[in-house]
């Protein structure tokens, strides 16, 4: 057995002290309960403490109390209150209970402290109201308590059990009234007690009417109020207190399921309630909102979680860790005034979140918000043509977000999938009032067609196709933002507001590029346009636009607005441009194709610098340049073009031609050079022609057709190279249904046609061009009675000769004529000496061939006498002297050929009339024996002078004259041997023969005349 230490010597004896001490206060209990239990038996304890209850809870309470029944039982020290009523200072019941019991503690009574061991409560109900003004009805009490908190005695409660219980809630303050009942709940408070700084831990939980339970756990304290600890709520309905959400979110929260919990810390401090939560935690399930009653305008949330969540009422600070929002659907709506999420303001006119809910915070922050799998609707009505469209955000994540600064940028990223295709991705900062981004963007195959109409507002088009994949930088505040980077659009198709189609391609690339909001500009560094098309239409009335779509989109986009525009290079490969006429008889199609090339500085500011260089292939097999200067940018649009096309198909022109031709163009090569500006809507343009071989086809029905050989024309107006050129000036108002080039070509070419048939010669005289100058060459004159050319006439001749040896399709006709005036002057000596010769007997014809003097002067005197019916005889002149024999004459002088004939006829004459007369020699007229006649002479007439007076041969010959005719045959063979000499010159200058057509031989102008055929 060990030795006791001093230790252990003194903590014996302390003990022993404490058991007297036990011992002791033991002894007195038991004399005071005694004592308690006589007086109770004697005077009867009940009537007291109902007496005592009354009154102290009416002291305590400021209310009337109503007290059913009261047992005292002195046995246990249980009281037993039943029928309680409290009422308030309206009259209605504040507080009730069916039944408590409570068992007193002695210790307690004795320590000066109310006191229970136990207090069990059954069918308790509480009434809290909150009036009109927000003041609660036992507002005063609780005041009242923290007034009495040195004073009052203490109360203790060693467990407090509660059965059936219920707390009517009701609030007056709120738009709409709001009651609920909370309960019938069950549960049970160990060590409850009202002295200051309370550790003893307390548990409660509670279920409502409609399934929702409530958790308590900590201390409490009621005088003054004040507790600690730790709650959750599960299952709690928010459609159920949505007049209180109502203070807090101008939604109605049709839906949602909370389960919530947080640490917290309330005092009832200078007559308000002061409290703190900390490390709250917040689940929504299945949320849906509305904007209010009969909206169907719904939002929802799948589940909304919020963590980490802080909130200091005596500071005003708020601090949200951590929010994440999945599976949901939302609608964000834009007006004139902003932007606004269910009508709580965003952006410029953001609803100040200091002031959400009376909360009056100094400082809110949230540390991130996350969505997940979030649809969004958007809701554009701010623009003349209401813009909607959705989107499902995949993730998005707002970082360090002051609340209450929100001038502030916060860290931001979202990643989406837009419900037309194609993915969007935002990274960067961003404040949200103002809303101020430095976002990087970047969008992925997002189908533009069925889109929002931003861009197309922008543009002043309708992007009807495509899919657009681009990346960039958002940046800049309320007003002035500026987007920037470089993008694509595949499968491109552009609409007007009307539906045309302005314009399609495989790939537009754009580097480098940026939209501007103020000032409102768009500058475009680069664009490459892969297999561009575009399609122009002309319609019946003649009307220029571009061809209606196939399959036209719905237009919804607020058209152009002016801006600045700026390209610095546009850069064409393998594009395509069709026009289809549907002005002409038949509709005509062109399309130029494999067009290759650049256009630089487009520019809205100078519409003089922009330039265009551009090859092609027309209609599939012509090459065709475009070179100079378009802007179709600047208010005015400004265009200086020069086109070269050749080899073209001459059928291509037949919708044009045949309206003024009536007939089809069925073969042909044609090269055009056009010079076409555009300025001030004024188009002016010289279009130089050339078609080769151009070949006629059918008869085409127009009333506009000119009445003209046509064919002969197309064979007139080729050039020394066979070449039909054609100059036409085209002036008119861009918009103007008379101003059409196909039109004026038509008329141009018609008219030139027209002409050249009307006046052939005088067109190819004068070169191809309708000149009345050249028209010399188609009359070609004689001189009377003449068929030999002149020196003029060889010329012509020989010129039109040239002109028809380069149109071997033109034919002459060479018609002969005679003039009966002054071609009969020249054919009658002619007559009368074919006359004269085919009255000469065989050897009447000298070895020359010419009629004899001898045959000559008796062809002249028997004419004479057939024609005048007498002898040629005068016979009041005188004989010519006689005939002097030989012997006697002297020698003759030489005669001249008319008196040569004049002696032969003299002497023929005697020999006729004198044949009779033996004698010698002719003397003079007073002969009496005329000389011999010659042997072989006719005898004379009986009764005949002797000697008569003859007339002259000259006369005779003159006589003859006056009484000769030409026949109508000399006057054809006349013209027949014209027409010959001029159709053996021309083949002479190179027409073959059979080009050389005989024409009709007829009286007029001694003029042989050619017309082509």
């Amino acid at each position: 057995m060990s030795t006791p230490t001093i230790k252990d010597i003194r903590a014996a004896a302390a003990a022993r002290k404490q058991s007297r001490e036990r011992r002791r206060k033991l002894l007195v209990s038991v004399v005071v309960v005694g004592l308690v239990l006589g007086v109770g038996i004697f005077f009867g304890i009940s009537p007291l403490v109902e007496s005592q209850l009354s009154s102290r809870l009416e002291l305590m309470l400021k209310r009337n109390v109503e007290v059913g029944e009261v047992t005292f039982d002195l046995l246990t020290f249980t009281t037993t209150f039943e029928d309680v009523r409290v009422r308030d200072h309206d009259g209605s019941e504040m507080l009730t209970w069916d039944r408590m019991v409570m068992n007193g503690r002695l210790a307690g009574v004795i320590s000066g402290a109310w006191s229970a061991d136990a207090i069990a409560l059954e069918g308790f109900t509480a009434r809290l109201v909150v009036n009109e003004q927000g003041r609660l009805n036992v507002a005063d009490v609780l005041t009242a308590l923290a007034e009495d908190e040195e004073g009052a005695r203490p109360f203790e409660v060693g467990r407090l059990s509660v059965t059936d219980a219920q707390l009517i809630w009701i609030d007056a303050s709120r738009d709409q009234p709001f009651e609920t009942t909370l309960g019938p709940v069950t549960f049970s408070l160990s060590g409850l007690h009202t002295q200051s700084d309370p550790n003893s831990p307390y548990e409660f939980e509670a279920v409502t009417e409609s399934g929702e339970s409530l958790v308590w756990d900590g201390t409490l304290s009621l005088s003054p109020f004040r507790s600690q600890g730790r709650w959750e709520m599960r299952g709690l309905r928010l459609a159920k207190y949505e007049p209180y959400l109502h203070e807090v979110s101008s939604m109605e929260f049709t839906s949602g399921v909370i389960d919530a919990s947080s640490a917290y810390e309330i005092d009832w401090i200078d007559g308000a309630l002061k409290y703190r939560l900390s490390d709250g935690q917040l689940v929504v399930n299945e949320l849906t909102a509305t904007t209010g009653p009969g909206s169907d305008l719904e939002q929802s949330i799948g589940k909304l979680t919020v963590a980490g969540l802080d909130y200091d009422s005596i500071h005003r600070t708020l601090t949200i860790g951590r929010v994440v929002a999945s599976q949901g659907a939302i609608t964000l709506q834009r007006d004139s005034i902003g932007w606004s999420w269910m009508d709580i303001k965003l952006g410029e006119d953001a609803t100040r979140f200091d002031s959400a809910g009376g909360l009056n915070l100094e400082t809110a922050r949230m540390d991130e918000m996350e969505l997940n799998q979030i649809d969004v609707r958007i809701d554009d009505r701010s623009v003349a043509i209401p813009v909607e469209f959705e989107a499902k955000v995949t993730r998005a994540t707002i970082e360090e977000w002051d609340l209450m600064r929100l001038s502030q940028r916060s860290s931001i990223t979202l990643d989406a999938q837009l419900a037309t295709g194609g993915t969007v991705s935002l990274r960067g900062e961003a404040a949200l009032q103002p809303f101020r981004p430095v976002l990087d963007y970047e969008f992925s195959d997002f189908a533009i067609a069925s889109g929002p109409t931003y861009l197309d507002d922008v543009l002043g088009v309708k992007l009807a196709r495509g899919e657009l994949s681009a990346r960039g930088e958002f940046s800049g505040m309320a007003g002035k933002y500026e987007i920037s980077g470089s993008g694509r659009i595949t499968d491109l198709l552009v609409h007007d507001s009307s539906g045309n189609e302005l314009g399609s391609a495989k790939l537009a690339e754009i580097s480098d590029f940026s939209v501007a909001q103020d000032p409102a500009a768009i500058r475009i560094e680069t664009m490459a346009l892969t297999e561009p098309r575009t399609r122009l239409v002309i319609s019946k009335s003649g009307e220029w636009g571009f061809a209606r779509s196939e399959s036209p989109s719905e237009i919804k986009f607020r058209g152009p607005e002016r801006r600045s525009w700026e390209i610095d290079t546009i850069d064409v490969a393998d594009g395509q441009i069709t026009l289809r006429d549907e002005s002409t008889y038949r509709p005509i199609s062109l399309s130029v194709a494999a067009l290759d090339g650049l256009f630089t500085g487009w520019t809205s500011r100078d519409s003089r610098t922009a330039k265009l260089k551009l090859r092609g292939v027309l209609q599939g097999s012509a090459p065709v340049t475009m070179e100079g200067g378009l802007n179709p940018l600047s208010d005015a649009i400004f265009a200086d073009v020069r086109i070269s096309a050749q080899n073209l198909s001459a059928r291509i022109f037949d919708g044009y031609l045949a309206r003024y031709l009536g007939y089809e163009i069925t073969a042909g090569n044609v090269t055009l050079d056009i010079d076409a500006e555009l300025r001030d809507g004024i188009i002016e343009s010289e279009t130089v022609t050339r078609i080769e071989r151009a070949a006629l086809g059918k008869k085409v029905a127009s009333p506009e057709a000119i009445d003209a050989p046509v064919k002969f024309g197309l064979s007139l107006i080729p050039d020394a190279q066979g070449k039909i050129v054609v100059s036409v000036p085209v002036s008119g108002r861009v918009g103007d249904p008379e101003f059409s080039f196909g039109r004026g070509f038509g008329r141009v070419f018609s008219d030139l046609l027209a002409k050249a048939v009307s006046s052939p010669f005088a067109f190819l005289g004068a070169g191809g061009e309708a000149n009345p100058s050249g028209a010399h060459l188609q009359n070609h004159a004689f001189a009377a009675g003449e068929t030999r050319l002149s020196d003029e006439v060889k010329q012509k001749l020989d010129m039109l000769g040239k002109l028809l040896a380069d149109r071997p399709m033109l034919r002459l006709e060479v018609s002969g004529g005679y003039d009966r005036q002054d071609d009969r002057a020249k054919l009658l000596p002619e007559a009368l000496e074919w006359e004269l010769r085919r009255r000469a007997a065989p050897g009447s014809f000298a070895a020359s061939g010419d009629l004899n003097s001898p045959s000559r002067i008796q062809a002249l005197v028997e004419l004479y006498q057939e024609t005048f019916n007498e002898l040629p005889i005068d016979l009041d002149g005188e004989l010519p002297p006689p005939e002097v024999s030989v012997e006697h004459a002297l020698p003759p002088e030489p005669e001249t050929k008319a008196e040569q004939e004049k002696r032969s006829l003299l002497v023929w004459l005697r020999r006729l009339f004198i044949a009779g007369d033996n004698s010698t020699t002719v003397g003079s007229r007073n002969d009496a024996t005329p000389p011999a006649a010659p042997l072989g002479s006719f005898p004379a007439p009986a009764g005949m002078r002797k000697e008569l007076a003859l007339l002259p041969v000259e006369e005779i010959v003159r006589r003859l004259l006056a009484e000769q005719t030409v026949s109508d045959s000399q006057f054809r063979d006349l013209g027949r041997e014209r027409v010959e000499a001029v159709r053996a010159h021309l083949q002479q200058a190179g027409i073959h023969p059979s080009r050389l057509m005989v024409g009709a031989i007829e009286a007029g102008s001694a003029i042989v005349t050619l017309d082509l055929r």
